[in-house]
Parts: C-alpha cells; sequence; structure tokens
C-alpha cells in the first residue's frame, strides 16, 4: 500500500464573520509514508487544518481557503468525494459527530459499503478494524451503550475500514484511556509500517 503525499503552499482559512484567518501562509511537503504530527495550543487551527486536507473544509463549512492543497496532486475541495474517501480517512475529536448508524459493526462497514465494496471484503474489513481497536466482542452492541472511549475506537475502526493512503487523525487520543492510548501509538506504527501516511 502506497500512502499520499501532501503538498501545501501558501494555505490560509478566513471563517465567514471573522476578521483574522485562523491560519496563514502554510508551507509543508509530507512525503508518502511518514507520520507528522501537528502540535498547537487549543484554538491554534489544528483542526482547521485537518479539515482542509480531507476536504471538509471549505466545502461543508463557511469560508474562504487561499492558497493550495493537494493530495497526490489532487485538490481535496475540488475532487470527486469518492476520490476523496480512498485517498484520505479522518477522525475528529468527537466520536459522536462521525458515528452514524447506532451498531458497532454497522459503523465500521458504513464507509465500505458506500464505496460498493464487495460483501465479503466488508466483512473482512469491519472484523479486521474491530479487532485492531479491540472491540470485535462488542461487534452488535448498539452504540448508545459504549463508554466515551469505546465509541471513539468504533470511530477509529470505521475510518480503518476505508483503508485510505492518508490518515487524519485529530486529537484522537482525547477520550481514550491509557491502554487504550498505547494500543493507537502501535496502531499508528502498524499503519505506517504497512505504507500509509499519517497525520496526527
Amino acid at each position: 500500500m502506497s500512502g499520499t503525499t501532501i503538498t501545501c503552499r501558501k494555505l490560509g482559512f478566513l471563517y465567514d464573520g471573522e476578521e483574522q484567518p485562523v491560519i496563514q501562509d502554510i508551507n509543508l511537503e509530507i512525503a508518502r509514508n511518514q507520520r507528522v504530527a501537528i502540535i498547537g495550543a487549543s484554538g491554534s487551527g489544528k483542526s482547521t487544518l485537518c479539515q482542509l486536507l480531507c476536504g471538509l473544509l471549505p466545502r461543508s463549512g463557511g469560508g474562504t481557503r487561499e492558497g493550495e492543497v493537494l493530495l497526490d496532486g489532487i485538490d481535496p475541495a475540488a475532487a470527486p468525494i469518492a476520490s476523496i474517501a480512498e485517498a484520505v480517512g479522518v477522525l475528529f475529536q468527537d466520536p459522536d459527530a462521525q458515528l452514524v448508524q447506532g451498531i458497532v459493526e454497522d459503523e465500521a462497514a458504513f464507509g465500505p459499503e458506500n464505496m460498493r465494496v464487495s460483501p465479503a471484503e466488508i466483512e473482512e474489513r469491519v472484523a479486521q478494524s474491530l479487532a485492531a481497536v479491540r472491540l470485535l466482542d462488542r461487534r452488535l452492541d448498539p452504540v448508545r451503550r459504549l463508554s466515551g472511549g469505546q465509541r471513539q475506537r468504533t470511530a477509529i475502526a470505521a475510518v480503518l475500514a476505508l483503508r485510505p493512503r492518508l490518515y487524519v487523525f485529530d486529537d484522537a487520543c482525547a477520550s481514550l484511556d491509557a491502554a487504550a492510548q498505547a494500543n493507537f501509538l502501535q496502531l499508528c506504527f502498524t499503519l505506517q509500517a504497512e505504507g500509509r501516511t499519517l497525520i496526527t
């Protein structure tokens, strides 16, 4: 599996109604198979950058992007959604904003189903992704019965099941206990070893 190259040139974003851009003049190059940590204080623009990388901004929020973002030469703000789903999987801090199906295994299957993956491969992806986050024994549970950390692990599994070339984990450990954090770190090493690009 090949990862994704990321190029940002003079990247900035101004939300509607704001006077100052939340980020501006960002230039970066991330090569395939790299793992990069984005560090900054709360409100410094980390989540905005993550949303720009996966194309959620400016598609889904009011604001104006300046500059350029390219994933393997493709602008995520302009490319078809299916192409972006194959290129990048994103996980944000709040799992409830990403969980939509109600049952753990259905959450993991949702993305591959929408990508028209075969039923046999969907089952394989669901089993592997839930095993990776240690939720295989909870696969038939309603999401509402899970703890906050288990919901976050379910959201991680849903992203893993997409098998994208680039993973963007925006504060993914926020609601995980120490054991789950250690497992997540090992998972990141595994994904990188498989050739993926990671932003954490």
